[in-house]
């Protein structure tokens, strides 16, 4: 039996939580800005929309007022599309926050879209057809047998999606920190599963509420990672990489790094100002990010000096720097900028045996290299 006061309870429990979320994040003026915190947003809204939405519909349930039957039928249309909506986002969210690469974003939301567009046809149609839900002339909704085949089991595979990205994501990048999806998911999956095969159980929101307030929590974590202007790692994540992996017990794993430091950036400072030079330095590390999003990640160790990190080989982070140098000419022939953006690099590995001051040392020292054979060039 339905509890309407229960049902209450619970969606005004996950508003207020998300609400809290909300007033937080718009504190957040600089950070709020970013897509990842644009999509985190997003889930939130909806959820606070489903809170008031859900509660709306056990209310209205067996109403007899003109258009009850009519504002069920719409209502639940709308539950079931956004509730997959929110899903949807979770993929997205996961992508632009492990890889900042517009490009990929686009494709793979085009691509999860096309599930989307199809569950929301077939849901609409759902009046007609009965296949999810039927609502009787005296304005009773009851589910059909075959209610969360459709968007339950999609909202699952669309949490999966995501939560196999970030974990393909570690492996294949070696990063020791990582959000932890699984408080995400599985508050989600646990109110998901049960509200699908219980009815009259609102559990769902408070689920979701409980989930995004954990990836919350963690991001804001990791921001003190995070180098505000460029996006990138800053020297703190780099620092406590590097001891983390000197410290491992594999001593057979190795990776790899590229010292990166931009050429002539002082005269960009000097001749366009401190505001055109902080574009160069975010253009710049965009272009470092892009390139090392499939093999590695990059840190802004200070001032105009990058360092690209990967557990590939030297090869590969070469190919990478290569990349880089192509679409680097691709922008300064372009004549988009009032400046040319130029780098030079040292690229060296270490083992879990090594020194991490010997690591940087041989960089450094190859970037410099670099340097003066291009100086004795001229």
């Amino acid at each position: 039996m339905v509890q309407f006061s229960q049902i209450v309870t619970a969606n005004a429990s996950a508003f207020m939580l998300m609400l809290l979320l909300k007033l937080h994040m718009n504190r957040q003026a600089k950070i709020s800005t970013l897509l990842d915190s644009k999509l985190l947003s997003a889930m939130i809204n909806l959820t606070m929309f489903m809170c008031f939405l859900d509660t709306f519909l056990f209310w209205v349930d067996g109403k007899t007022f003109p258009a009850a039957r009519e504002l069920n039928y719409i209502g639940n249309i709308m539950y079931y599309i956004l509730n997959v909506t929110i899903s949807y986002l979770w993929p997205l969210f996961t992508e632009y926050k492990l890889n900042c690469d517009v490009a990929k974003l686009k494709k793979l939301a085009i691509l999860s879209g096309i599930p989307l567009a199809l569950s929301a046809v077939a849901i609409a149609l759902t009046p007609l057809s009965g296949f999810l839900f039927t609502i009787t002339e005296d304005n009773r909704y009851t589910r059909t047998q075959l209610n969360f085949l459709l968007p339950t089991i999609l909202i699952v595979i669309y949490l999966i999606i995501g939560t196999i990205k970030v974990y393909i994501h570690r492996r294949n990048k070696g990063k020791y920190m990582i959000f932890p999806v699984i408080y995400f998911v599985t508050p989600i999956v646990i109110s998901v599963m049960v509200q699908a095969f219980f009815y009259g159980i609102s559990l769902i929101y408070i689920g979701i509420a409980i989930g995004l307030t954990g990836i919350y929590i963690s991001t804001q974590s990791e921001s003190a990672y995070i180098d505000q202007l460029c996006g990138v790692y800053n020297r703190r994540y780099y620092n406590d990489y590097i001891r983390a992996f000197c410290s491992s017990k594999n001593k057979s794993s190795a990776i790899t790094g590229a010292l990166i430091d931009m050429d002539k950036f002082k005269p960009i400072n000097d001749n366009f100002g401190h505001g055109v030079g902080d574009e160069a330095l975010m253009k710049f590390s965009s272009i470092l990010r892009k390139n090392m999003s499939e093999i590695g990640f990059v840190v802004r160790y200070g001032g105009d000096e990058f360092i690209l990190i990967s557990n590939q080989s030297e090869s590969a982070v070469e190919k990478a720097v290569s990349d880089i140098q192509k679409e680097l000419d691709e922008v300064n022939a372009s004549g988009e900028n009032r400046y040319n953006l130029e780098f030079s690099y040292g690229i060296a590995s270490i083992t879990a045996d090594n020194s991490s001051d010997d690591f940087l040392k041989t960089m450094d020292s190859r970037m410099y290299e670099m340097k003066n054979k291009r100086k004795s060039a001229k």
